[in-house]
């Protein structure tokens, strides 16, 4: 097949039924594929690669052993299921991506990655890492349950047995980073006023658990002994630490 050569809807159904791949094209490097009478499918196969491209916007690259799906044009996103769906019950998801570890190893997995970022020398305004927005539209329509824009679970099948030896937790903060200049300060959790006309209720909802989240029923002992930094607008405070308490 030669470069630029272009392959008739009959062909490709040809190929789909008889299971075909693109590499039984026998595709030599350089090579290009159009499907479509208006280049709507572009396959170039360059010998160490094979990219897709979709009317000149989307494309699709199978390169070292990797699939990567990116847009070609600066603002294009890539979108998955921005719909409406009709559904009435259930449970309605967006994506899902659920790797599973199936042989013993020193592996670590993850269920996605994120790592934006500037390149060096390149200005601009705020790096997001991940934000989920949950969006109520319009003024009807009530929820019998929760709102909740990040929940994060740690499960099992209810099966004693592993040993974890690091730290088990919901958030892991950590940072690293160099003297740059941070003019309003590096921290773990930041709180901004409301936008809308509902103040907050609170910082955090604690369960009444006897002491291994909070306790009301008790009495510290002692002074204390360290304290935890917080800031509320511009000014420092520090939250005071004990080292016992009295259970009730």
């Amino acid at each position: 097949m030669s470069t630029g050569t272009a392959v008739s809807t009959d062909d490709l159904i040809t190929a789909a039924k008889m299971n075909l791949k693109i590499e039984d094209y026998a595709l030599v490097d350089d090579e290009e594929m159009k499907f479509g009478t208006g280049e709507d499918l572009t396959v170039i196969f360059d010998g160490s690669q094979m990219l897709l491209t979709i009317a000149s916007q989307f494309a699709f690259a199978l390169t070292g052993g990797h699939f990567a799906l990116e847009t070609v044009e600066d603002d294009k996103t890539v979108r998955l299921n921005v719909r409406d769906y009709l559904a009435t019950s259930g449970d309605i998801i967006g994506f899902q991506s659920r790797p599973r570890a199936a042989a013993s190893g020193t592996q670590t997995i993850y269920g996605a990655q994120l790592q934006p970022g500037f390149n060096d020398g390149i200005d601009g305004a705020s790096l997001v890492g991940f934000m989920a927005e949950c969006v109520l539209k319009g003024d009807s329509g009530d929820l019998s349950g929760d709102i909740r824009a990040f929940q994060g679970q740690i499960t099992d099948e209810n099966v004693a047995g592993r040993t974890i030896d690091g730290v088990t937790s919901i958030l892991d903060a950590w940072h690293q980073l160099a003297a740059h200049t941070f003019t309003g300060g590096v921290h773990v959790i930041n709180v901004r006023a409301p936008g809308g006309a509902t103040p907050w209720s609170g910082f955090a909802v604690f369960p009444d658990d006897g002491g291994g989240i909070a306790d009301l029923a008790s009495a510290v002992t002692g002074s204390p002994t360290g304290v935890v930094k917080i800031k509320i607008g511009s000014t420092v405070g520090y939250i005071p630490m004990y080292v016992a308490y009295t259970a009730a």
